[in-house]
C-alpha cells in the first residue's frame, strides 16, 4: 500500500494544473501531500496551515465527510493584504452527485 501511495503521489506531484493552481490531498493522518508550489510543501500538516488555508481544508474535509466532492476557491492576494497579513478567500463545495 506504501508503495503504490508514493507512485500516485509522485505522479501527481509532475502534473500540472493551470499557472497557479495546486492540488493537495487529504489523509485520515492529515497530512497534504501533493502541491506544485513551494509554499505549501508536499507533507505539510493541516494544523499548521494558516487562517485562509484552514478555511478551505474544513470545506474540503465536509465535502470528504459528504462521500466526496469538489472544492472550488479563489484567492486574491495583494502587496497590500501580505503585508498586513491578509487576503480574501471565496470557497465553494460541490459534491459529486452534482448538487
Amino acid at each position: 500500500m506504501a508503495e503504490q501511495r508514493e507512485r500516485v503521489l509522485n505522479y501527481l506531484s509532475r502534473s500540472r494544473f493551470g499557472n497557479n493552481d495546486i492540488l493537495f490531498g487529504t489523509d485520515w493522518r492529515q497530512a497534504t501531500p501533493v502541491s506544485q508550489l513551494g509554499a505549501h510543501p508536499r507533507g505539510k500538516v493541516l494544523a499548521n496551515v494558516d487562517a485562509h488555508a484552514r478555511v478551505v481544508l474544513d470545506k474540503i474535509v465536509l465535502a470528504a465527510r459528504a462521500g466526496g466532492g469538489f472544492v472550488e476557491y479563489q484567492y486574491s492576494d495583494t502587496l497590500a493584504s501580505r503585508a498586513a497579513g491578509q487576503g480574501e478567500l471565496r470557497a465553494s463545495t460541490h459534491s459529486l452527485g452534482g448538487g
